[in-house]
Protein backbone atom coordinates (compact mmCIF):
# COMPACT_ATOMS: atom_id res chain seq x y z
CA UNK A 1 0.00 0.00 0.00
CA UNK A 2 1.38 3.41 -0.96
CA UNK A 3 0.82 6.09 1.67
CA UNK A 4 2.03 9.61 0.91
CA UNK A 5 1.62 10.78 4.52
CA UNK A 6 -0.02 9.51 7.69
CA UNK A 7 -0.76 10.42 11.30
CA UNK A 8 -1.65 7.65 13.75
CA UNK A 9 -2.61 8.24 17.39
CA UNK A 10 -4.52 6.29 20.04
CA UNK A 11 -7.70 8.11 18.96
CA UNK A 12 -7.49 8.31 15.17
CA UNK A 13 -5.51 7.56 12.03
CA UNK A 14 -5.23 9.81 8.98
CA UNK A 15 -3.90 8.49 5.69
CA UNK A 16 -3.07 10.37 2.51
CA UNK A 17 -2.80 8.15 -0.53
CA UNK A 18 -4.61 6.45 -3.37
CA UNK A 19 -7.81 5.09 -1.81
CA UNK A 20 -7.74 2.06 -4.12
CA UNK A 21 -4.46 1.06 -2.45
CA UNK A 22 -4.82 2.40 1.09
CA UNK A 23 -8.29 0.99 1.76
CA UNK A 24 -7.19 -2.58 1.05
CA UNK A 25 -4.79 -2.42 4.02
CA UNK A 26 -7.37 -1.24 6.56
CA UNK A 27 -9.01 -3.96 8.71
CA UNK A 28 -12.71 -4.84 8.31
CA UNK A 29 -15.20 -2.76 10.31
CA UNK A 30 -12.45 -0.55 11.77
CA UNK A 31 -13.52 2.86 10.43
CA UNK A 32 -16.07 4.97 12.27
CA UNK A 33 -15.87 7.99 9.95
CA UNK A 34 -14.40 8.40 6.49
CA UNK A 35 -13.72 11.85 5.06
CA UNK A 36 -12.77 11.98 1.42
CA UNK A 37 -13.36 13.82 -1.82
CA UNK A 38 -15.35 11.49 -4.09
CA UNK A 39 -14.32 11.40 -7.72
CA UNK A 40 -16.42 12.92 -10.46
CA UNK A 41 -16.55 11.57 -13.98
CA UNK A 42 -14.93 14.04 -16.41
CA UNK A 43 -15.86 16.98 -14.15
CA UNK A 44 -12.51 17.60 -12.50
CA UNK A 45 -9.27 15.84 -13.36
CA UNK A 46 -6.72 15.70 -10.55
CA UNK A 47 -3.94 14.19 -12.64
CA UNK A 48 -3.10 12.77 -16.05
CA UNK A 49 -3.08 9.23 -14.64
CA UNK A 50 -5.37 6.58 -16.11
CA UNK A 51 -6.08 5.63 -12.47
CA UNK A 52 -7.64 9.06 -11.84
CA UNK A 53 -11.41 8.49 -12.07
CA UNK A 54 -11.82 12.08 -13.26
CA UNK A 55 -10.35 10.86 -16.55
CA UNK A 56 -13.26 8.45 -17.13
CA UNK A 57 -15.23 9.62 -20.13
CA UNK A 58 -17.59 6.66 -20.17
CA UNK A 59 -20.16 6.47 -17.32
CA UNK A 60 -20.09 2.67 -17.27
CA UNK A 61 -16.31 2.61 -16.87
CA UNK A 62 -16.47 5.29 -14.15
CA UNK A 63 -19.05 3.40 -12.07
CA UNK A 64 -17.24 0.11 -12.53
CA UNK A 65 -14.01 1.62 -11.22
CA UNK A 66 -15.72 3.58 -8.43
CA UNK A 67 -17.36 0.30 -7.42
CA UNK A 68 -13.95 -0.97 -6.26
CA UNK A 69 -13.66 2.00 -3.89
CA UNK A 70 -17.28 1.76 -2.71
CA UNK A 71 -16.88 -1.92 -1.89
CA UNK A 72 -13.81 -1.20 0.24
CA UNK A 73 -15.51 1.73 2.01
CA UNK A 74 -18.42 -0.51 2.97
CA UNK A 75 -16.03 -3.21 4.19
CA UNK A 76 -14.04 -0.95 6.48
Amino acid sequence: MTIVDQVITDEYALYCGDSAEVLTGIPDHSVGLSVFSPPFQSLYTYSASDRDLGNSHDPDVFWQHFGFISTQLLRV
